[in-house]
């Protein structure tokens, strides 16, 4: 067997005892033991401080996001404001909003006793 092939045959060495017992010592088992405790421990505090730089960006996230709603909001009631001073002269108000406020698409106007063209801004009325 040994002619067909040239390589030497490799010796195995098992480095438990014979009667299959992992840890024999009690030193040694306790020294396991403590190595399973440093090694849970280990994985808690990377966990937790992992749980605790998510939790930290979250709220950084959500103080930028309610900061950018609300100055929303008030320029979205700096508008409305806006709009219930100006005259009777759609165009130009419609000019005016457009220059001041780049967001606004479009302006809407009707007379007091007239009723909306478009029936959703009627239901919405």
């Amino acid at each position: 067997m040994h002619a067909q092939y040239p390589y030497k045959p490799i010796r195995l060495v098992v480095p438990f005892p014979a009667g299959g017992a992992m840890m024999t010592n009690p030193g040694s088992l306790q020294q396991g033991l403590l190595w399973l405790a440093m090694t849970i421990a280990g994985c808690i505090a990377i966990v937790r401080g992992d749980i605790a730089q998510r939790r930290e960006t979250f709220r950084a996230d959500a103080q930028i996001a309610h900061r950018i709603l609300g100055q929303r909001a008030a320029q979205h009631d700096a508008v409305l404001a806006m709009l219930s001073l100006t005259s009777s002269e759609a165009s130009s108000v419609e000019q005016h909003l457009r220059t001041t406020y780049p967001q606004i698409v479009a302006v809407q106007h009707r007379d007091a006793n007239s009723n909306w063209n478009d029936p959703m801004l009627a239901t919405a009325e």
